[in-house]
């Protein structure tokens, strides 16, 4: 398959450019004679709005959430910069056990 022409490319931020309806054409082809085959779903079918929440978020998961929208504000620069500090701090610590460990006893 030829790149799509320049125009296009910016639509298209992905290498792989399927033009339309080849994959519908694959998969037809991949079913072969089986009973079911590929049908494309029809735009009706698609639901226009999300369906509401049930209930309500546990702290866990709000602490997720949070923790999500922070990483896409930063680039997860916070999220990795805490954990290079809890790394560091735990190795601090093991040298410190071991460090006590190898002292002779008087």
């Amino acid at each position: 398959v030829p790149p799509p022409p320049e125009e296009e490319q910016s639509l298209h931020p992905s290498k792989h450019f399927f033009p339309a309806g080849l994959l519908p054409h694959l998969a037809k082809v991949a079913n072969g004679d089986r009973k079911y085959s590929y049908t494309p779903i029809q735009p009706q079918d698609i639901p226009k709005s999300v369906p509401p929440m049930s209930g309500k978020l546990t702290d866990y998961m709000n602490s997720r959430v949070k923790r999500f929208y922070e990483d896409l504000r930063d680039g997860g620069k916070t999220r990795l910069a805490q954990r290079d500090r809890e790394l560091e701090e735990y190795e601090k610590q093991r040298e410190m056990e071991a460090g006590l460990s190898m002292k002779p006893s008087p």
